[in-house]
């Protein structure tokens, strides 16, 4: 949709033809709109909408420099999400996220898959969550010290294996992915309770085996897509 400016409105208005809408008014349904998609991370979609209603709302530089870092960095391209933000490196809280996508840490590397699976999987994208899955498994292993250290942990890592088989599969096949491959694959630890479909306990068990880790590794389980989306709407909510 793209918003009428004020002269076509108040042209509309005195003609009966259309109500006059406010540019505030305008703004903030441009917000909540870009709210909503964040609440789905589609930054290009929240993108799209700023563009669209950029007649009414002067938005700052900052939101669309975080909305292209955030989409580049759910898709790999650590290169342009680092360029995205490379006007902003030396302040906070933009210094931590471009230094994040800049770096080799595998644990960052590791958490960041696990939180790009769990937005995949809420949004039922499951053949773009299975190379993501992939990863995590391949930096759980390098991560991890060798068995019977942290047995436990290598349990709940091993569910994963077969997934990480159909991750391969679907590369070379180019195959449909769904929540009955995921269930056939993916075998919960025997620990795990199993009182739903297997798919079900994936994200869980995925998160599970991030938060050991990092709690291994002296580290906490940070999010940096939430924060992103608050600090996006933070800037927003400002003008």
């Amino acid at each position: 949709m793209i918003p009428p400016s004020e002269e076509e409105c108040r042209k509309g208005a005195e003609k009966g033809e259309i109500k006059p809408v406010s540019r505030p008014f305008l703004r903030d349904l441009a917000i909540t709109l870009v709210r909503e998609l964040l609440g789905r991370y589609d930054y290009s979609g929240a993108l799209e909408v700023l563009r669209t209603f950029k007649s009414v709302g002067h938005w700052k530089p900052e939101v669309e420099a975080l909305l292209k870092h955030a989409e580049s960095r759910m898709n790999l391209n650590f290169k342009e999400a680092a360029q995205a933000l490379a006007s902003y490196k030396s302040r906070d809280p933009y210094r931590e996220w471009y230094e994040s996508v800049n770096s080799d840490d595998e644990l960052l590397r590791l958490v960041e898959n696990y939180f790009v699976v769990e937005i995949r999987y809420n949004n039922h994208e499951f053949a773009d969550m299975l190379p993501r899955i992939r990863l995590f498994y391949e930096l759980g292993k390098d991560l991890l010290p060798p068995p019977p250290e942290a047995q436990d942990i290598w349990n709940l890592l091993n569910s994963l294996k077969n997934l990480n088989r159909l991750a391969g599969d679907f590369l070379h096949q180019a195959r449909g992915v769904g929540t009955d491959s995921i269930n056939q694959c993916f075998r919960p630890p025997k620990s795990v309770v199993v009182t739903k479909e297997n798919h079900e306990l994936l994200v869980p068990t995925m998160r599970e085996i991030a938060e050991r880790i990092s709690r291994l590794k002296g580290r906490e389980l940070k999010n940096p897509y939430q924060e992103i989306n608050e600090h996006i709407m933070r800037l927003l909510e400002e003008l």
